[in-house]
């Protein structure tokens, strides 16, 4: 294959929305955003767990239309699970949500590419694609939280706070000194 035929053939707006968002999560690991951010949202420890966790689903699923669905993964993943730590509730309690619900762009067409294919037929406008994701975004995350309060505990064990987590969190906190001795 020649340079040429590359340049005309290959899925270049691919590569740079990916690596442009993963130069993103990067950039939010490397700046340690995440770490305050998860020390900031630690401080909702006295809500009980399912408002926790909508609070995850929430903030992801509005960052998820206007990142893509990996990137908007890659970002909250390490935060909501450091933050289930400092919590004291299982990772999985709040890493499984956000996953999920990086998958949830609804709102915006510029979301996903179905969305935008969707927008590009000229049969809807922007205004009907916020009603109706808005709509579907309060259905998925109302029946995300039934689903995580009802069937997730009996096949994960997301009610018991895992002794490698407590583990993992004293050995990071110590070595890093991010959140003992900040000041």
């Amino acid at each position: 294959m020649d340079w040429t035929t590359m340049q005309k053939q290959f899925p270049w707006g691919v590569v740079l929305l990916l690596g442009g968002g993963f130069a993103m999560a990067a950039g939010v690991r490397a700046s340690e955003l995440s770490t305050l951010m998860a020390q900031t949202l630690s401080k909702l420890d006295y809500l009980p767990i399912w408002a926790i966790q909508l609070i995850a689903i929430l903030v992801t699923m509005l960052v998820t239309n206007i990142c893509s669905n990996t990137v908007t993964a890659s970002i909250f993943i390490p935060i909501f699970s450091t933050m289930a730590q400092k919590v004291g509730i299982h990772p999985i309690g709040l890493m499984l949500p956000a996953t999920l619900s990086s998958s949830f762009a609804f709102i915006l067409p510029v979301g996903t590419a179905s969305n935008t294919i969707a927008f590009s037929s000229g049969l809807i406008n922007v205004s009907d694609m916020i009603l109706s994701g808005i709509a579907m975004s309060l259905v998925t995350a109302i029946s995300m939280l039934i689903y995580l309060a009802t069937f997730v505990p009996y096949i994960l064990p997301i009610n018991d706070f895992p002794e490698w987590a407590a583990f993992t969190l004293n050995e990071s906190f110590v070595e890093n000194n991010n959140f003992i001795n900040s000041p």
